[in-house]
Formats: C-alpha cells, sequence, structure tokens
C-alpha cells in the first residue's frame, strides 16, 4: 500500500502541476502545448486510479474478514498502472498505455469481485457499488479507445467521473457510516439510490438531448438518495454524542467531519453543474462540473479519509495529532475561485486559484508524513 500511494502522489503531482500550468495558459493567453492535455489522464487514470486500487486492496478484504490478495499481483497492477502513467506524459496518444490501464483495470476488477462476491447482507447495496466501480473504469478506458476528443464528449466525462471514482466512494461512504457519530445507514434508500444510478448509467450511449437530461436527472436523484442514505444531515452539525468523545477521538472526528460534508456539498454543485451543462452545452459548466467533481467532491473524500484510514491499514496505529484544516481552506478556496469563474465564462480571471489547490495538496501531504 505504502508503494501505491507513492506511486500515486508522483502522478497526482506531475498532473497537478500540468493542470496548473495549463490555467496560467488560459489566463495569460498563451498557446496550449500537448503536454496539457495529460492533466485529466494523470489525474484520474493515474494518481486517483493507483490510490484507490492500493487502498482498497487493502480495505476492502475487511468487509469480509478475508486475506489481503498477493502483495506480488497488488504491487505489480499498481506499478503497471504508474508506468502507463508516465508513458502517458512521454506521449499523450500513447496506445501502449491504454492498454496497459485496460489491463490493469480487468485484474483489478476480477480481484474485487474475489474479495467481496455475491452481493448480500445488510450491506449488499454498498458492496454492488463497489463491485460496479471497476466495471465502469474498464468502460471507460473501452469507450476512450472509441472517441477522437473524449473529454469533450460529455457522456465520457459523466462515465469517467460518476463512474469509477464515485461508485466506490459511494459504496465505501456506505460501509463505513459508523466513521461519524450518530449517523445511520438507511437500506431503503441506498437501494433506490443504486437503483437510479443503474437506470442513469443505461442513458449514457445515447445523445439525443432529452435522453440526456433524463440521464441528468437520475444522477442527481442518486446523489440525493446517496446523501439521505447516509443520513448526511447528521454531518451538518454537531451531534450531542461527540462531546462525550475522548478529545483525540473529537478532533478525529471533527477533522473528518468537515472534510466529509464539504466533499457531498461539492458532489451536490456538481450534480447541479452537469444539469446545467443540458441548457447550456459549452465549455463553461462542463469544466465546473469536472472540477466540482474531481477536486471538490473525490479529492475532499481522499483528504477525510486518507489520515483515519491509512495509519490503520499500514501499520495499525490511531493517528492524535497533526490534522489540519489548512488543506481544506487552500483546495475548497481555490478550487470555488475556479469553478466560479467557469460558471460565469471568465476562467482567465481565475489562473491563480491553482496555485492555492497545489499549495493546499502541497500542505496536506506534509500533514500526512506529520501526523502522529
Amino acid at each position: 500500500m505504502v508503494v501505491s500511494i507513492a506511486l500515486g502522489t508522483v502522478l497526482g503531482l506531475i498532473g497537478s502541476f500540468i493542470g496548473l500550468l495549463r490555467l496560467l495558459a488560459y489566463g495569460l493567453e498563451i498557446p496550449l502545448l500537448k503536454i496539457y492535455f495529460t492533466h485529466p489522464e494523470l489525474q484520474l487514470y493515474g494518481f486517483v486510479t493507483i490510490f484507490i486500487m492500493g487502498v482498497s486492496l487493502g480495505l476492502l478484504p475487511r468487509f469480509r474478514n478475508k486475506p489481503s490478495p498477493p502483495p506480488a499481483l497488488s504491487l505489480a497492477t499498481v506499478s503497471l498502472v504508474f508506468v502507463a502513467g508516465i508513458l502517458k506524459f512521454i506521449d499523450h496518444s500513447s496506445p501502449a498505455s491504454d492498454a496497459i490501464l485496460l489491463t490493469c483495470s480487468i485484474v483489478y476488477a476480477a480481484i474485487i469481485a474475489s474479495i467481496l462476491g455475491r452481493p448480500r447482507g445488510f450491506f449488499w447495496a454498498a458492496d454492488s457499488f463497489i463491485i460496479l466501480s471497476p466495471i465502469l473504469l474498464s468502460a471507460s478506458l473501452v469507450a476512450k479507445l472509441f472517441l477522437n476528443d473524449p473529454w469533450r464528449d460529455a457522456r465520457f466525462v459523466e462515465l469517467a467521473l460518476l463512474g469509477f471514482p464515485t461508485a466506490i466512494i459511494i459504496g465505501v461512504s456506505m460501509r463505513t457510516i459508523r466513521f461519524r457519530v450518530g449517523a445511520e445507514y438507511y437500506g431503503g434508500p441506498a437501494k433506490a439510490c443504486l437503483a437510479t444510478y443503474l437506470a442513469a448509467l443505461a442513458f449514457l450511449p445515447f445523445q439525443e438531448h432529452l435522453l440526456s437530461l433524463v440521464r441528468r436527472v437520475f444522477f442527481l436523484v442518486t446523489g440525493g438518495l446517496f446523501m439521505a442514505t447516509i443520513d448526511m444531515a447528521k454531518s451538518l452539525k454537531t451531534h450531542a454524542r461527540e462531546a462525550t468523545l475522548s478529545p483525540r477521538d473529537r478532533a478525529r472526528h471533527r477533522y473528518f467531519r468537515l472534510y466529509f460534508t464539504t466533499a457531498l456539498l461539492w458532489l451536490a454543485a456538481a450534480l447541479i453543474f452537469n444539469m446545467l451543462q443540458s441548457g447550456s452545452p459549452g465549455f463553461r459548466f462542463r469544466d465546473s462540473f469536472i472540477h466540482s467533481i474531481a477536486v471538490g467532491f473525490i479529492a475532499n473524500m481522499i483528504m477525510a479519509y486518507s489520515p483515519i484510514l491509512l495509519p490503520t491499514l499500514m501499520s495499525g496505529r490511531v493517528v492524535t495529532t497533526g490534522l489540519s484544516t489548512a488543506p481544506w481552506l487552500l483546495v475548497n478556496a481555490g478550487n470555488l475561485w475556479r469553478v466560479m469563474a467557469s460558471s460565469l465564462s471568465s476562467l482567465t480571471a481565475a489562473y491563480p486559484s491553482g496555485l492555492l489547490v497545489l499549495a493546499g495538496l502541497l500542505y496536506f501531504l506534509v500533514m500526512i508524513h506529520r501526523l502522529r
């Protein structure tokens, strides 16, 4: 797991730096270089994929009380994804990179299916989301092979961002409901959430305006049902039981609640921006949607879970000091600036916002290594 996190971090930093340069190029009206177009690839199919693979292969067996997969297989899978990312960085159109990624995604899907088996029990809807996740990763990679400019196709963007990463985050959030004091898991909304999510996915092949609108409505309803399932209302206010926690547990809970709730708010914003694309196709709402999901939802979820889960999974220890809200402030201030500028069609005014996001991510990495 340590190796996968390290490899993912390398690609994440490269991708973030390229994204910053790309944003600066917009602001300074400098012609875009080909390397700038590797930014979404390195972030999604590099950092996010490696991070999720590495953590899930250590976490998911605990849901079923099973041993972890062979370390050699896990290491080989994430290492090959890293190699694919480097190849993509060297040559944006590298077919070898796509072939390696697709192979690794299929292997990963087989591993996850063998760990979880058939979804059953109290959390069967959550397990269904988790099993769907690597399948959707493979589907997005296959779709990318048949599209000339996939990141300009709204259907691909929705599959890539609302598919693989969002599905596993939903599943794990349902499974780890006890991370939040007083929150409850509701099985009825969970089943409805899965049903509307599958319905949204079923409409992805269609480009017609009305069918695209229906798909986005299903995604929006899925988001609402997800928040109902995990009792989001309990995250919006301090629960009375929080006062009964020990000082160290209270600090960890407050940290997690802040980042987790922020991620959910960004998810709601992203799904609304996705709806707005139906009435205003083009760059501005698509960019707002992408960064609301990628930086707002996914990054905040990673920052919420990492200090809580990783030390326990890697060494069995529980961190008590060093948690900070500074990364939250920097990342979300920068992303809010970026998203608002995009939605107002004035992206050139937001080019310094990337500095805030990058500073927040670097601060987070420093924080993680100083946790005690």
